[in-house]
């Protein structure tokens, strides 16, 4: 008896990555990115509203539940370090060679700066009116 596949098991075998090198790196930017970009939302959320809309318990749960939400996402892709410290610590204990460590580093770069930039596209006008008050 032939087994059936459903459309979207067929489908997420036809598009995944094969390779595990670009498949962690690209793991490690997506996470990164996220952490920075919704971390750094919360943060300009906070100051542009001069307080009146957030308190700082909320920037605290929110980070709390931003590197959660982050490091969940990717630790099946590639472990959720999302932080070069992390990284180079597995590094020095052997968890991760050299090679990982290398790319890694990269792409945590990478996805910090894409989403501070997005953090800074998303709230331009405002930071410009909050500079000039």
């Amino acid at each position: 008896m032939t087994e059936t596949k459903f459309y979207p098991e067929i489908l997420r075998h036809k598009l995944s990555i094969k390779n595990k090198v670009i498949r962690c790196f690209l793991g490690e930017l997506f996470g990164t990115f996220l952490l920075i970009f919704i971390g750094e939302c919360i943060i300009a959320q906070f100051i542009l509203s001069h307080e009146k809309l957030n308190t700082w318990i909320q920037i605290n749960i929110g980070w709390g539940l931003d590197v959660t939400f982050a490091a969940q996402c990717v630790t099946k892709v590639s472990g959720g370090h999302l932080n070069p410290a992390v990284s180079v610590m597995l590094f020095s204990f052997g968890e991760i060679d050299l090679f990982t460590l290398g790319y890694y580093v990269v792409a945590q770069n990478i996805g910090a700066f894409l989403g501070g930039a997005a953090t800074y596209g998303l709230y331009i006008g405002a930071s410009f009116r909050f500079i000039l008050l």
